[in-house]
């Protein structure tokens, strides 16, 4: 069970860190630099993705940390 966790674990990370890098690639783009100089912040769907991988990294950490801790009945 301890494996199959920590490959939850590997997998929800990889996501929160892809979406973490798509949110980086879309705030460099010309049309949200647009929108960040005239509403000031960010279009909601780049917010999305720091949002979602963020959480993901969180939760990610958290279910490997989970594994090293748990105890042994």
């Amino acid at each position: 069970m301890n494996a199959g966790l920590r490959i939850f674990a590997l997998i929800v990370l990889v996501i929160g860190i892809i979406c973490i890098y798509f949110g980086l690639d879309l705030s460099h783009s010309l049309s949200n630099k647009v929108m960040k100089q005239m509403a000031g912040s960010y279009p909601e769907h780049t917010k999305r993705y720091f949002m979602w991988g963020a959480a993901m990294i969180v939760v990610g950490v958290i279910a490997f940390a989970a594994t090293f801790f748990k105890r042994k009945k």
